[in-house]
């Protein structure tokens, strides 16, 4: 999307943001920018992008109101490293939903990772493979977008957040079953342990 806009004129920065689901393009302008022109520009130039992927939904353009000044907020405690970043996320999901702060983000964490122990004799009953396993899990942890809300001050939009971020939630996850007793159900429980690496 930057090299999109890359021919416009009156923009002084560009800033590009893309987390899993959607994707921010923000431009700040000169005094000199006329506002409307800019925004018909700018959605011609997105329009014209023929490589998006076919499900994603039809970009939007849209004036953002800025108050300033942006700050940034270090936050520190005696805690450890995964439970200050929880905290440091929730402080996020507070700022947007309760103070209408339209970008926020969060910088200077590594992000979680598990390592995933299976257990290979259960797979071998089951006629479970590696691939297999790994395609369950993330089938049914996704996050999309699913449309938004427009209010006369706010427009919100919607998000279908099925991921699976804890221990206790991967274990949930049914990744085999028997054809022949509905009781059979194998939840990843059952075939591996997830250990966070970060």
């Amino acid at each position: 999307m930057e090299d999109a806009v890359d021919g416009l004129s009156n923009i002084v920065e560009t800033k590009c943001e893309a987390i899993e689901g959607s994707a921010r393009l923000t431009l700040k302008l000169d005094e000199k920018a006329d506002i409307g022109r800019m925004l018909v520009d700018v959605q011609t130039q997105i329009n014209a992008i023929n490589d998006f992927p076919d499900e994603i939904e039809s970009p939007v353009v849209q004036e953002l109101d800025w108050n300033e000044p942006v700050v940034d907020v270090a936050i520190t405690a005696e805690t450890s490293w995964p439970e200050l970043k929880a905290y440091a996320e929730q402080l996020k999901r507070t700022l947007k939903l309760d103070y209408g702060v339209s970008l926020v983000d969060v910088s200077g964490f590594s992000d979680h990772q598990y390592r995933v122990e299976l257990n290979t004799q259960i797979m071998r009953q089951l006629g479970l493979s590696i691939g297999d396993i790994a395609t369950q899990i993330g089938n049914q942890n996704i996050k999309l977008p699913s449309g938004n809300v427009e209010t006369e001050d706010k427009n919100f939009l919607i998000r279908f957040d099925e991921r699976r971020i804890t221990p206790q939630e991967l274990e949930s996850i049914v990744v085999g079953s028997s054809k022949w007793c509905v009781d059979s159900s194998q939840r990843c429980r059952d075939h591996y342990r997830p250990i966070r690496t970060g």
